[in-house]
């Protein structure tokens, strides 16, 4: 049972020229390749959990695949939650390095955030190739490409942090940005 969960990311899309029972199949390869554990909670919904060690956070995805007309619909729903389990590593590790282990976990969750976009994106892409090949199309809301970052300096150790970050990498600082 999770102890908390720290991260949701839910998207969907609508893919035309594709079959639905064809494409289940292909969506549980991917988290599959992903290092994900697959079950299947239903014929078009399935579930996946893999542990992100880095950090002690436990990745969920869940897909629904439903008809939408003559179109489908891919809905999918990505958490972190930090478990039992996670949560007494991570509270043994914080007696042990307190200080050093709130400047690390900030600058890992930010990193974790990112990995977790990154996988997500890589997820619609895969889609948005089996469309292409099978001659469909993928829409809804696609993925925007991020602003460039501007770096700024952190307030304490002077180091050049990016502009969206929340603390520095090097001395874990919080940034405060207008």
């Amino acid at each position: 049972m999770p102890f908390r969960q720290l991260f949701t990311k839910r998207e969907h899309r609508i893919l035309t020229g594709v079959k639905k029972d064809k494409l289940v199949q292909s969506i549980s390869n991917f988290w599959s390749q992903s290092q994900f554990g697959i079950s299947f909670v239903g014929p078009f919904q399935i579930h996946g959990e893999r542990l992100y060690s880095k950090i002690g956070l436990r990745q969920v995805v869940d897909i629904w695949i439903q008809d939408s007309g003559k179109n489908v619909m891919i809905d999918l729903m990505f958490s972190a939650t930090l478990g039992d389990e996670e949560a007494v590593i991570g509270a043994i590790g914080a007696v042990v390095v307190l200080p050093v282990a709130v400047a690390v976990g900030a600058v890992s969750y930010l990193e974790y955030e990112n990995e977790a976009n990154n996988l997500v994106g890589s997820f619609w892409n895969f889609l948005t190739s089996i469309a292409v090949s099978g001659k469909g199309s993928i829409s809804s809301p696609l993925p925007v490409q991020p602003a460039p970052l501007i770096p700024i300096s952190c307030p304490k150790c002077k180091a050049t942090v990016d502009s969206d970050s929340q603390y520095c990498k090097k001395c874990g600082e919080k940034i405060i940005t207008q």
